[in-house]
C-alpha cells in the first residue's frame, strides 16, 4: 500500500517535470523560429491529387495556416510534400510588419476569400497565429511545476502535510515533536 503510493507519487512527480522541462525547451525551440523567421520565410506544403492544398508558413513573427481548393485541377502540379524558403530583405520587414499589425487582434486573424491564379482560381482560407502565442502556452507546465515546487518547500519549512497542508506539528513550538501520519489525509510526512 505504501510503496504504490510511494510509487503514484514519485510518477507524478517525475511527469510533471518533464512535462515542464519538454515545455520549456519547446519554448526555446519556438524562440529559435522567432529569430529565423525575421530572416526567412519558410513554407511547408501539402498537395492533394484533388489540387488542394494545405500550406504551413513561417512569416515574419507569425504562423499562417492556408487552406486552398482549386475551382478547376491542374494535373501538372506533382502531389505531396513540398517546402520552400524565402530569404528577407531587412528594409522591407518593418513597413510590412506595421501593415500587417493594423488589420489584426493580437496578431491573430481569418480571411477568406478567392485568389486568382493560371488555371482559375483558388478558395482560400487563412489564419494567422501570432509566434508569442505558442510560446506564451510553453510557459504553463514550467510555471505549474514552479510553483508547486515553491508550496513543497514552504511545507516542508513550516512543518505541514505535503499533500494537503495540515500542521502536522504536535505543539505550537515549531521545533516541537511531529505527528507520525497526518490525521487530516493519512498519508506519512516524507
Amino acid at each position: 500500500m505504501i510503496l504504490r503510493l510511494l510509487r503514484a507519487c514519485l510518477r507524478r512527480v517525475f511527469n510533471l517535470s518533464f512535462l515542464a522541462a519538454l515545455s520549456l525547451l519547446m519554448g526555446i525551440g519556438l524562440g529559435c523560429l522567432w529569430e529565423r523567421s525575421l530572416r526567412a520565410t519558410e513554407y511547408l506544403t501539402y498537395r492533394r491529387s484533388t489540387g488542394s492544398q494545405v500550406t504551413l508558413i513561417m512569416f515574419p513573427r507569425q504562423f499562417w495556416l492556408v487552406v486552398r481548393i482549386p475551382s478547376s485541377v491542374n494535373r501538372d502540379d506533382p502531389a505531396g510534400w513540398h517546402y520552400q524558403s524565402e530569404h528577407w530583405d531587412p528594409q522591407l520587414l518593418d513597413p510590412y510588419l506595421a501593415l500587417m499589425g493594423k488589420r489584426s487582434w493580437l496578431g491573430f486573424d481569418l480571411l477568406r476569400g478567392n485568389d486568382p491564379y493560371q488555371g482559375g482560381e483558388w478558395h482560400t482560407t487563412k489564419l494567422t497565429i501570432p509566434l508569442w502565442f505558442p510560446m506564451a502556452l510553453t510557459l504553463i507546465a514550467p510555471l505549474c511545476w514552479l510553483r508547486r515546487r515553491r508550496r513543497q518547500v514552504r511545507r516542508v519549512r513550516l512543518g505541514l502535510c505535503l499533500h494537503c497542508g495540515y500542521d502536522l506539528r504536535a505543539t505550537p513550538d515549531s521545533t516541537g515533536p511531529r505527528v507520525a501520519r497526518c490525521p487530516e489525509c493519512g498519508r506519512e510526512p516524507s
